[in-house]
Formats: C-alpha cells, structure tokens, sequence
C-alpha cells in the first residue's frame, strides 16, 4: 500500500511544470480544464488553451531553484502551495526571481494544477 503524502505529490507535480517549458503535453495532462494562470507580462488570466499556446516553443529553463516552501491542504481534495523562485535561462545572465502561488485540486488519486500566479521580484 502506498501512503499518500500531497505535498511532496504537489511539489514533484510543480517542479515538473518547470522543467517542462515547451512540453505541451505535460501541461495538458497536468493542467485542468478550467485552471487559471497568471504570468508577469500577459496582460488577462490565461484559459487552459491559451496556457498550452504559450508554451508551444518556449524556452526551456536551465535551472531552477524553489525555496521558502509553504504548504497548505485545507480540504483532502485541495492543495495549496507558495514558494519564491530563482530560475534562469541559457541565453540570460539574470535570474528570473519571483514568488508563486499554486492551487491543485485532486481528480481521483491525480493532482491537476487549478490555479497559478507569478509575482516578479525583480521590477
């Protein structure tokens, strides 16, 4: 029997989302349906279909680091998770700096990403 631990479920999910830029199709089976997605620079919430155009071709990141972890499971099918962020790409000598908020929600025994917002720490 395999115990269910949903932060480290959430946080494997989340990583993963990181090292996925320009995978459409671990957006696809991660992201939900009716998710929301904010991201510094795009000026409206992003739908699902909008997520997964955005990140056909992008730039994968070289690295990345979450630290200042907080974790919140407020209801057995919802998970929350805050982290601040230092990520950078090949071509860039800045880091990308930010704090990130994640809601997921649990479908069956899967984590799907409900929600996502970027905040810049670099202005």
């Amino acid at each position: 029997m395999t115990i269910r631990n949903p932060m480290t479920e959430v946080l494997e999910i989340e990583r993963g989302f990181w090292n996925a830029a320009g995978d459409v199709e671990y957006y696809r089976e991660h992201f939900y349906d009716d998710g929301l997605m904010l991201l510094p620079g795009v000026p409206r919430p992003m739908d699902k279909e909008a997520v997964l155009s955005s990140v056909t071709g992008a730039e994968p990141w070289s690295g990345f680091e979450i630290e200042d972890i907080a974790f919140s499971e407020p209801a057995t099918f919802v998970a929350v998770l805050a982290y601040r962020v230092s990520a950078t790409r090949a071509d860039s000598l800045k880091p990308y700096r930010a704090l990130v908020s994640s809601v997921y929600l649990a479908i069956g025994t899967d984590w799907r990403l409900l929600s996502h917002q970027q905040t810049p720490l670099d202005l």
